[in-house]
């Protein structure tokens, strides 16, 4: 007799497997349509609804809660002089205790949007955000999402910005480095200096959308995990 096959039960595991799920769940209605979203707060309200509903199933014992939060306050953490907050924060806790919790930063980008140097930018200053949170703000693990239809952004660019903060498909990051943008040109970010502890591969996957009148949009996904 096979013993019974159980969900995992330590936090770590499960904490993966409800996000694991989630995303996938994520990228199908997304893809099928069943979803409807163009922008970055939609995309934050519907994943957070499917960590949520996913999480629930994956609590089994009777004191557990499965928690999830919205723009979540971390007054230890400042960025520009003001409390950092976070997109999507999640996990467990038995009572006023916490068990284990993971902070989730989301980014959506359109080629309408065409400001890619920014968009890369903006992807480091997300993981470098996410390093802080879980090493001075309380969180056991942080995870990153992308969605765009720019292939520019999972493509080897060029340029000085391209150069500096590469996300190109296939590319990893090394650990301990510190990536410097100094444009006086630009009205925003003139000035930045983004330092990454971990080190980072970039994976993105690809899928098609079928938009009507046999038109199809390209649209690819990124996921990328943030340890202490």
């Amino acid at each position: 007799m096979k013993d019974v096959h159980l969900i995992a039960t330590d936090y770590p595991s499960r904490m993966k497997e409800i996000l694991d799920e989630a995303w996938k769940i994520l990228k199908a209605q997304f893809v099928y349509k069943r979803n409807d979203i163009d922008k970055e707060s939609p995309f934050q309200l519907q994943f957070a609804s499917i960590i949520k509903n996913v999480g629930e199933l994956y609590s089994i014992k009777p004191s557990e809660q499965f928690f999830v939060g919205m723009e979540t306050k971390c007054k230890d953490i400042k960025e520009g002089g003001k409390p950092k907050y976070v997109d999507i924060t999640c996990g467990f806790r038995t009572g006023s205790k916490s068990e284990f919790s993971c902070a989730i930063e989301l980014k959506f980008k359109t080629r309408q949007q065409s400001a890619q140097d920014i968009g890369r930018i903006n992807v480091y200053q997300d993981l470098e955000s996410l390093e802080k949170v879980c090493r001075k703000g309380g969180y056991d693990s942080g995870k990153f999402y992308m969605i765009t239809d720019s292939r520019m952004y999972t493509a080897l660019g060029k340029g000085e910005v391209a150069d500096q903060f590469m996300i190109y498909d296939g590319y990893t990051t090394q650990g301990n480095t510190t990536h410097i943008h100094d444009e006086p040109k630009w009205k925003n970010n003139k000035y930045c200096k983004v330092e990454l502890k971990n080190q980072y591969r970039f994976e993105w996957e690809h899928s098609e959308r079928y938009e009507g009148d046999n038109n199809v949009s390209n649209w690819y996904f990124l996921e990328i995990d943030i340890t202490k």
